[in-house]
C-alpha cells in the first residue's frame, strides 16, 4: 500500500471554504477511483490551521493514474491553492510489522518504489 500524505498551513479566514473542497474530494476519489482510507486532521492556531491528510492507495500504478502522473502537487491544484500558506506532499510505502510465517520482524509485502517515484515535495504558497 502507498500512503500519500498532504500537509500544510490554511490562509487564516480560508478555513471553511477548505475543508469543504477537502471533504469533497475525498468523497469523489472514493467513488471513482480506488482509494482505499483517508484521514484529515487539523491543528486550529491563531496564524491559520495546520492540516494533515493521508490517502492510502493499493499500489503505485493506481496512485499514478489517479495523479496523472503528476504526484508532485496537491490535487485540484489551482483550486486549493489561494486557500494555502504552505503545503508539503510525501509518499510512503507501508510495510508489515510481522512477516508471513507469523514471527516478528519488518516486511515490506514485496512493495518497491518506482526508480523514478519522488519521495516528497513542498512548497510555499505566493
Amino acid at each position: 500500500m502507498i500512503i500519500r500524505s498532504f500537509r500544510g498551513t490554511v490562509v487564516r479566514g480560508h478555513e471553511a471554504d477548505f475543508y469543504s473542497i477537502v471533504r469533497e474530494r475525498l468523497l469523489a476519489f472514493r467513488r471513482e477511483h480506488e482509494l482505499i482510507e483517508s484521514h484529515i486532521g487539523r491543528r486550529m492556531t491563531p496564524e491559520g490551521d495546520t492540516f494533515f491528510v493521508t490517502t492510502h492507495w493499493p499500489d503505485w500504478s493506481t496512485l499514478r493514474r489517479w495523479g496523472d502522473d503528476d504526484l508532485e502537487r496537491p490535487w485540484g491544484f489551482e483550486e486549493i491553492m489561494p486557500h494555502l500558506a504552505s503545503w508539503q506532499i510525501e509518499h510512503f510505502e507501508e510495510f508489515a510489522t510481522e512477516v508471513d510465517d507469523g514471527s516478528a520482524g519488518l516486511s515490506n509485502g514485496g512493495a518497491t518504489m518506482p526508480a523514478d517515484a519522488s519521495l516528497s515535495m513542498g512548497g510555499i504558497a505566493s
